[in-house]
């Protein structure tokens, strides 16, 4: 599994680039030109390919219909502790242009969730659209960003927090479960023998004292060491 791409497909499955080259594309229109999945999969392996960067892992997810195309592609370009990414959508019929989207935690999703750091590439499937000349353009911003993101990480990664930074920087990550997190472990610091109701935290509604949460404390070590080993 990527750790900095993520892929959620129809029921959760995922195709590769042989199954993808299977799809069928509808003819085109006087104002619309579908552009066949894998012919965009092909043109951006072979760009990044003349400018030396490879392909370590890449992945597809297809709509029923054959409508909708959604994938991710790792990078061979990385840095310590964190690799690039490519996340890229299509359709068929007119849902969604052509778009890519790149970064060092992407994620792309078929409920229409296209996330990364910048997209370096939204194209409508018009008449005029030059699929090449689209990928090449994308591609090269793309390389023109590598440098900044990786000083970004870089800088993160000499960051050092202190114990309250760690525990509100994942409390954060965890989003809405991280709030009930961080009420149960305010109420921790200041009385251990104070009752919680278990309602906070997602749970059954019975009250247990907070000092006697193993699972809470276990959770909160375990984001701080994640948190510092990053």
């Amino acid at each position: 599994m990527s750790e900095t791409s993520t892929l959620i497909g129809y029921a959760g499955r995922t195709i590769n680039r042989d199954e993808l080259a299977l799809v069928s594309t509808p003819p085109a229109t006087a104002t619309h030109q579908p552009v066949p999945h894998h012919e965009i999969v092909q043109a951006l392996v072979e760009t990044l390919g003349f400018r030396h960067i490879g392909v370590v892992h890449d992945e597809y997810a297809v709509s029923p219909d054959g409508m909708k195309m959604f994938g991710v592609l790792d990078l061979e370009t990385e840095m310590h502790g964190a690799r690039f990414s490519i996340g890229l959508r299509n359709s068929h019929d007119k849902t969604m242009r052509l778009a890519l989207t790149c970064g060092y935690r992407v994620f792309v999703c078929s409920n229409m969730a296209f996330s990364g750091d910048f997209t370096p590439v939204l194209a409508k499937h018009s008449k005029s659209l030059n699929l090449v000349d689209s990928i090449s353009v994308g591609v090269d911003r793309m390389q023109r960003n590598f440098a900044p993101m990786q000083k970004q990480v870089e800088s993160w990664q000499s960051l050092e927090l202190t114990k309250p930074e760690e525990l509100g920087l994942s409390w954060m990550l965890l989003g809405e479960s991280g709030s009930a997190i961080q009420k149960a472990g305010a109420a921790f610091s200041n009385d251990r023998d104070h009752g919680v109701r278990n309602e906070s935290l997602c749970l059954d509604g019975q009250a247990e004292p907070i000092g006697k949460c193993a699972p809470l404390n276990e959770l909160r070590n375990g984001l701080c060491q994640a948190v510092r080993r990053n």
